[in-house]
């Protein structure tokens, strides 16, 4: 309602008389304050007509300074409302008339807002020239404002990089609100001072000296009780702390959640900042669920009000996290809107982030086109801030600047002359003429010149060029003599580490063989067995890298017969008893005895026994471990082994067959590894005409799949007869098993044992050995510790009720 009363007002505004100057001044002062709100709420186009409306009515009075404020807001409204160029050319229209009425607030407003527009485009030289406008009008005309136009040009000189600059105007201008304190009553300029200098001993990482700035602006704000203070000061120290050299996660996360006190939309701007760089610390603390959230936290705050920076920084920053949380495709989606936001608000700034992090997603992809595209972009845009170009530019608007300088040092000569009417006008022609003079003759001045350096710079950068060339080309001949020489070098160490490898694989193998065969002489005895076990172990990891290095030189032919493949993963698994035993991990095997697979059976084995003792070194004490068949397809049988351990991340899984990888998950301490296990199962399983590949998720283990070739024939019958034939548990013509002295001790754990299966080895292995602690040492044990290992289930049911018939039988 307020909206349409202030809009009929501006309309029926012309339609009245005014009865007085003075009331109309008082009617046209209380309609701009009008205006001014439509400028906060963002009703632009609205604000943009009654502007125009009051602006029309303004020149009726004498009131010049308020047509001048009227003009000065009719210009932001322009430029928010995306109509630049009518914004620009009003702006530097309010700049010349200030100066005409010698009210230099009106020309200083112009100016400073027109250094903003051209800072917010990256067009930091015409944002300095400006500046520098504001700070010698207000130097000579209008003091009060001079501390503050000191501080503008320290930040500009201080975001081209040019340091010393930047320091000299920030101490100039502390030192001009010292010498006249109610220049700063509000202590606005030494807050941007004490700011600045802080962000400056932040670049050099000087941190004691920029945590020491950024205290006094804090201190200062809660002095003044200014909460822009202590929210940009909250923001400087948040940043010494969120350095990776001065990291403190806590500290700087304290100082970010200052600014989510207010919720106010005054302070909106700062919340949203606060938030994308709470999503930053939380993204270096690796912390990505709650980098996220806080990013889409300030994705909300912003509205279209705030423009395309705000929207390009978060956009930019959530590609950033998902880039960190290997989601690429997220990335490079968030990344583009961040990229097309920045090109719709001319962001150079903004574009050169965008672009450098797609370059590297490109880079990921193997795109190398696009990333070459985005990567000349970004030069392209690293170039243009410092080219010649905006030299000349520069020094066309230094010409314009001199011009509008003796302007109005012409009008004020000619406010001070006391002359009369005939000699003012005689006067002012000859001033018009000497200035036309002047300004030909500076401008015939500066094309010379300008034309004399140009030459110059031109032949000096050819001659430059050609010694750079020069200098390149034997640059280059030398670092390819070098490369050459270093990969003679590494040639020459690599056929040396291959021989070596096999020499020292050599030299082990016999060893080994004598051990095992030597602690084979016992199999009952648990220290010969663990010494059996352990030589398996090593001889397997030496084997391995003898097969492999033979399955690179040479083509490796498995020698395949019929092999049952239960006993096959039956003898791989007491290979690795041991480990199981330690770590008391359970393994079922699934895999049906009616299974013959045509294999070189020794190569598979060791594939087998390198598949359970990865899966034993990832796993969790008392984990679990299974082997199972899947399916039969195309006369191949698909075998999976899966474990429980932490998983392998998704962008380390493709490596895990490849020489010499091995994951970075926790070691269990009890297995060995060369990184050449899965490398050796690869060409073992591919050699046979099979397939191999892994599946895995973070926190839920990894599975382990294989194809074998499936053998049908009745040659696999017979083998799997002879098996039964060399296995089968006799009774009839079997030897008393238990003794009368052991036979209580063996019932009491008969009826547990009977709840057990063959697979849960480590639980029957609990009881046997506490049998064997209290000195009964039976027969009996020994027959249930054999059908443990062969994980015959109908043996081990055989032998418990044998146990229980001769108690009956004796009692």
């Amino acid at each position: 309602m307020k909206k349409i009363c202030v809009y009929i007002i501006a309309v029926l505004l012309p339609m009245f008389p005014y009865a007085q100057t003075e009331d109309a001044d008082q009617s046209l002062n209380s309609l701009y304050d009008s205006l001014y709100q439509y400028e906060r709420r963002g009703d632009l186009n609205d604000g943009i007509r009654f502007a125009y409306q009051l602006l029309k009515e303004s020149q009726n009075t004498d009131d010049r300074r308020l047509e001048g404020k009227i003009s000065h807001t009719l210009s932001k409204l322009l430029y928010y409302n995306n109509l630049v160029d009518s914004s620009k050319a009003l702006a530097r229209s309010n700049i010349k008339y200030g100066e005409e009425i010698e009210d230099y607030d009106i020309s200083i407003n112009a100016a400073n807002l027109l250094a903003t527009f051209y800072f917010n485009e990256s067009k930091y030289d015409s944002s300095e020239y400006y500046f520098k406008y504001c700070m010698e009008v207000s130097e000579s005309y209008l003091p009060v404002r001079y501390p503050t136009s000191l501080v503008n040009m320290a930040f500009i000189n201080g975001y081209r990089g040019q340091e010393e600059a930047e320091m000299t105007y920030y101490y100039k201008a502390l030192r001009a609100v010292l010498a006249e304190p109610a220049f700063d009553s509000l202590g606005r300029v030494k807050a941007m001072a004490y700011g600045g200098i802080g962000d400056y001993y932040l670049r050099i990482k000087d941190y004691d000296k920029a945590k020491e700035n950024f205290e006094a602006k804090l201190a200062l704000g809660y002095e003044k009780n200014d909460k822009r203070m202590i929210f940009e000061a909250g923001f400087g120290l948040s940043t010494i702390y969120r350095l990776p050299e001065n990291f403190d996660f806590e500290k700087s996360d304290k100082y970010l959640k200052i600014m989510l006190t207010d919720t106010t939309k005054e302070f909106g701007e700062y919340r949203g900042r606060a938030l994308i760089n709470l999503g930053k610390l939380y993204r270096d603390a690796k912390k990505y669920d709650q980098a996220l959230k806080y990013l889409g936290d300030a994705y909300k705050v912003f509205d279209e009000g705030d423009g395309n920076d705000a929207f390009s920084r978060v956009e930019i920053e959530m590609g950033e996290v998902f880039l960190a949380l290997g989601q690429i495709e997220k990335a490079e989606y968030w990344l583009k809107n961040g990229l097309n936001n920045a090109v719709a608000g001319k962001l150079a700034l903004r574009e050169k982030e965008a672009l450098y992090t797609l370059y590297k997603i490109d880079s990921i992809k193997s795109d190398y086109k696009a990333s070459l595209i985005k990567y000349q972009r970004l030069r392209a845009i690293q170039d243009s801030l410092f080219t010649e170009e905006s030299a000349e530019k520069l020094s066309a608007l230094q010409v314009e600047y001199e011009t509008q300088k003796s302007e109005r040092e012409n009008l004020v000569l000619k406010s001070e002359l006391a002359l009369s009417e005939a000699d003012l006008e005689k006067q002012k022609l000859i001033q018009w003429i000497i200035t036309a003079a002047i300004v030909l003759a500076f401008f015939a001045i500066i094309i010379l010149i300008r034309i004399y350096r140009r030459k110059q710079a031109s032949n000096l950068q050819l001659a430059s060029q050609n010694a750079l060339i020069t200098t390149q080309k034997e640059e280059l001949s030398f670092k390819t003599d070098k490369l050459e020489l270093v990969n003679s070098q590494l040639q020459s160490l690599a056929e040396f580490r291959t021989d070596l490898t096999q020499m020292i694989a050599h030299d082990m193998k016999n060893p080994l063989n004598s051990i095992i065969g030597i602690s084979s002489i016992d199999p009952n005895d648990k220290h010969f067995k663990n010494i059996t076990q352990s030589g398996y172990q090593l001889l397997n990891l030496v084997t391995n890298m003898l097969e492999v290095e033979k399955f690179q030189a040479t083509d490796y032919v498995p020698k395949a017969v019929p092999t049952p493949l239960d006993q096959i993963i039956l003898e791989s698994r007491k290979r690795v008893e041991i480990l199981l035993e330690a770590k008391s991990i359970r393994f079922e095997s699934l895999i049906p005895k009616l299974i013959c697979v045509n294999v070189d059976p020794e190569p598979i084995k060791r594939v087998f026994v390198n598949l359970i003792s990865n899966a034993i070194k990832y796993s969790p004490t008392e984990g679990k471990i299974i082997v199972d068949k899947l399916k039969v397809v195309d006369n191949n049988i698909w075998i999976k082994v899966i474990d429980q351990g932490a998983g392998i991340s998704p962008d380390r899984l493709p490596h895990v067959f490849e020489k010499f990888w091995q994951t970075n998950a926790k070691e269990s301490g009890f297995a060995a590894s060369t990184g050449l296990g899965l490398t050796f199962c690869k060409m073992t399983v591919e050699a046979h005409g099979g397939k191999i590949w892994a599946e895995s998720e973070i926190g839920k283990g990894t599975s382990i799949f294989l194809t074998l070739p499936l053998e049908t024939s009745q040659t696999c019958e017979k083998a799997l007869a002879e098996l039964n034939e060399n296995v089968g548990v006799n009774h009839e013509n079997e030897e008393v098993l238990i003794a009368p002295n052991e036979l209580a001790e063996l019932v009491e754990h008969a009826e547990f044992l009977r709840n057990l299966k063959i697979h849960q080895v480590s639980a029957i292995n609990r009881i046997l050995n506490s049998l064997e602690k209290k000195g009964i040492q039976s027969k009996w044990q020994t027959k249930l510790q054999a059908t443990i290992y062969q994980a015959d289930q109908d043996k081990y049911d055989e032998l418990l009720k044998y146990l229980l018939e001769f108690n009956s039988n004796n009692s």
